[in-house]
Parts: C-alpha cells; sequence; structure tokens
C-alpha cells in the first residue's frame, strides 16, 4: 500500500512504489497504461488541505530519507484532486507519458512517487489517504 497526505504533527508524508516489468516481452509496444486504487482510505480532507495528489516517475533506486522531495513537482502522470476520484475505482489512464515511461522500462523496474502539491496544511490534524495501487498495462507484441 501507499500513504500519502500529513500528519497531525504537520509531517509530509510521500508513498514510493515499485513496479516489476519483467513479465512484458522484450519487443512489446506499450499501448495504454492505467492507473486505480483497488482499495483506498481517507482520513482528514488531504484534498482540500494539500491540494491534488500527483503520481510521478521517480527512480529511488533503495529508498532512503533523501528521497523524500521539499517542492512541488511537475510532470504528473497521473493527478488526483478529490476523494471521490480515488475512491471511484476507476481506472485513469496515463497517457504518452505513462506510456513512454512504462516502454522505456520493460525488461526492469519502474518506480514512483505519491505526493500532495502542498507538505503540510499546519493544521495539526490527520491529512493521509492510503491507497492500494494497480497499474494496468496493455501491449502489443511482433
Amino acid at each position: 500500500n501507499v500513504v500519502v497526505g500529513d500528519s497531525q504533527f504537520d509531517y509530509g508524508w510521500q508513498g514510493f512504489m515499485s513496479v516489476n516489468l519483467n513479465n512484458i516481452p522484450a519487443g512489446a509496444t506499450i499501448t495504454a497504461v492505467y492507473l486505480l486504487f483497488e482499495g483506498n482510505s481517507v482520513v482528514g480532507s488531504p484534498f482540500s488541505n494539500l491540494g491534488c495528489m500527483g503520481v510521478y516517475r521517480y527512480n529511488y533506486g533503495n529508498l532512503d530519507p533523501s528521497d523524500y522531495y521539499n517542492d512541488t513537482p511537475g510532470g504528473a502522470l497521473w493527478s488526483f484532486c478529490s476523494a471521490g476520484e480515488v475512491q471511484a475505482r476507476i481506472s485513469r489512464y496515463g497517457g504518452d507519458a505513462a506510456i513512454s515511461a512504462i516502454q522505456n522500462s520493460i525488461g526492469g523496474t519502474i518506480q514512483f512517487r505519491y505526493q500532495f502539491n502542498t507538505e503540510s496544511d499546519k493544521n495539526s490534524t490527520d491529512d493521509i489517504v492510503t491507497l492500494f495501487p494497480v497499474i494496468r498495462i496493455e501491449y502489443t507484441t511482433p
């Protein structure tokens, strides 16, 4: 699972995820990439207080504290701006950037960071989303 938001102590939380792509045949052409959340829970008001949550390609290797990003990144592959969007369990198409990211990672692992636009709202309450993400990849083979 992935946890993202801010805590009652006003510490920002970012989520990280690795996806093994070794089962996609070499030479395959990625045609579509979708992200959905098989389950989730929302505590507090993260989307009202922290803005949109983005999912970014981010190669962190072995995760350590230096991988925490203290700014507002650009270039989200997916963006979710309400609790309803993550709770709908609807596949969200990733577009050309997600297709390219997966295509360039075939035979290895791709990694992602989940992050809200604002690190903390400084209101001393939990504003947290816990997600169970699933990435669906469609491809053709030669």
